[in-house]
């Protein structure tokens, strides 16, 4: 906790083959691989540390064909990496929660190739996002962009008023990387606003 590891040959801090392993509140800058390194190990917490510049990762968890399942990576921040901010790279990385990070700068803010990974509430790869929209009188459809960075998989409509013509059936479909359709009928002269929510989990 609490170190300085700035132009190491290397990686800044490593944790190989070794579980349970906590890294806070570390500055991992100008490594000339990745800045903090989770290799083969699980439930490790990574948890308020600054990784900058470094000329690989931030911060990268990977399982090369061994475990690297159920690790934290929570509130870093990953500024001007070469190559990712945060990666969790390999399908057998499994479970790992990404939650609460500041990306920006980096070549790509954050990449995920592991299986059940939980991402949350970062800034630079939104995951969440929320908005207003409204079905103009002689419409049955509306295309509501939706911010994120990846497909929604949950998506909550709220109808803020009662329409002119009754709200009948609905329903979303065409759900894509930038966009979600929803469906319905015309809703008459009143027009009609409703609230959406949508994320990807």
């Amino acid at each position: 906790m609490g170190n300085t590891c700035n132009a190491n040959t290397s990686h800044g801090i490593s944790s190989l083959v070794s579980n349970y392993i906590l890294a806070s509140s570390n500055l991992c800058q100008g490594n000339t691989q990745h800045g903090i390194y989770i290799w083969r190990s699980s439930n490790c917490t990574v948890e308020g540390n600054v990784c900058d510049d470094n000329g690989a990762d931030g911060i990268r968890v990977r399982s090369d064909a061994g475990d690297a399942d159920n690790n934290i990576i929570k509130d870093n921040i990953c500024r001007g990496n070469t190559s990712n901010g945060i990666e969790i790279s390999e399908a057998t990385s499994d479970d790992n929660h990404v939650i609460g990070n500041t990306l920006s700068g980096n070549g790509v803010n954050f990449a995920n190739a592991g299986t059940g990974t939980i991402i949350e509430f970062n800034k630079g790869y939104v995951t969440e996002n929320s908005g207003i929209a409204t079905l103009l009188n002689g419409n049955t459809s509306i295309v509501v962009a939706h911010g994120l960075e990846a497909s929604p998989t949950v998506i909550l409509i709220t109808f803020a008023e009662n329409s002119t013509n009754a709200i009948g059936d609905w329903w979303i479909d065409t759900i894509g990387a930038a966009n979600f359709t929803l469906n319905g009928v015309d809703p008459g002269a009143s027009n009609l606003d409703f609230y959406w929510e949508a994320k990807v989990r």
